[in-house]
């Protein structure tokens, strides 16, 4: 007897496909109606899924309105922090032109010690 494996493929797209319908929604009725306005419901039949769905994937309004605003900032739909993106980091490696040459190069966030009149501080 040969062993099946099984192809979830078609799951992960489909999944994948209903987080940004749901996100989509979510921006749309955020936006137009405000936070107070926009519900699990509205969102949900907006985006053609059951608000179970929603409650499944992002746990509550809050985590839903965290999804949206996560991707406003980000851009895309990765669940990866903004600050630990390869090229978050290389635009922090990269030398200020606005700063001589013999000052140091500028730290990453949260490094900073509030000494040296470091702008950010």
């Amino acid at each position: 007897m040969t062993s099946r494996t099984y192809d979830a493929a078609g799951r992960r797209a489909a999944a994948a496909y209903n987080r940004r319908a749901v996100l989509d929604a979510g921006l749309e009725l955020l936006l137009r109606d405000g936070y107070q306005a926009t519900t699990i419901r509205a969102v949900a039949e907006r985006a053609g899924v059951s608000p179970e769905l929603i409650y499944k994937t992002f746990k509550n309004k809050q985590g839903l309105m965290k999804g949206v605003y996560d991707r406003a900032v980000a851009g895309d739909d990765l669940q990866v922090a903004v600050g630990a993106r390869p090229e978050i980091a290389a635009i922090w490696a990269l030398r200020d032109p606005g700063r001589s040459s013999s000052r140091t190069p500028r730290s990453s966030p949260g490094s900073c010690t509030g000494s040296a009149g470091c702008s950010r501080c």
